[in-house]
């Protein structure tokens, strides 16, 4: 009973042992993923309020009948749009960072390829 007892127990210090090498080698990718989460936090804050303007800013672009107005709302909306993705004091120093600011673009870029696509042309009507 107590050689059991002996190998439960060396098994369990094997265990934590490696547990705590583990936590080491994952601490790292702990912090490129705390990174990544308050970089995209920041982005979630800035977006909630710019979101209601970009939502008042499209239902004013539907109800307006003059075609100058949409067009030049289109603009202000597109401009915000853009502020949007942008945020200061990012600077990247890896790949990573550079991948996230590659992906916020990308999802920039086609949301005004969509813009372009379907709005543009209801305009011009």
């Amino acid at each position: 009973m107590a050689r059991n007892q002996e190998k439960a127990q060396a098994l369990l210090n094997k265990f934590t042992s490696f547990k705590k090498k583990m936590k080491y080698k994952n601490n790292k990718n702990f912090m490129i993923e705390k990174k990544k989460n308050l970089y995209l936090l920041e982005i979630y804050k800035k977006s909630k309020n710019k979101l209601k303007s970009l939502i008042l800013i499209l239902q004013l672009i539907h109800l307006n009948k003059n075609i100058e107005e949409k067009k030049k709302l289109l603009n202000h909306f597109k401009s915000e749009l853009k502020n949007l993705t942008k945020i200061k004091n990012f600077h990247p120093k890896n790949s990573l960072d550079l991948s996230i600011n590659y992906n916020i673009q990308t999802l920039s870029n086609n949301i005004f390829l969509i813009i372009n696509s379907y709005i543009n042309p209801i305009l011009s009507c």
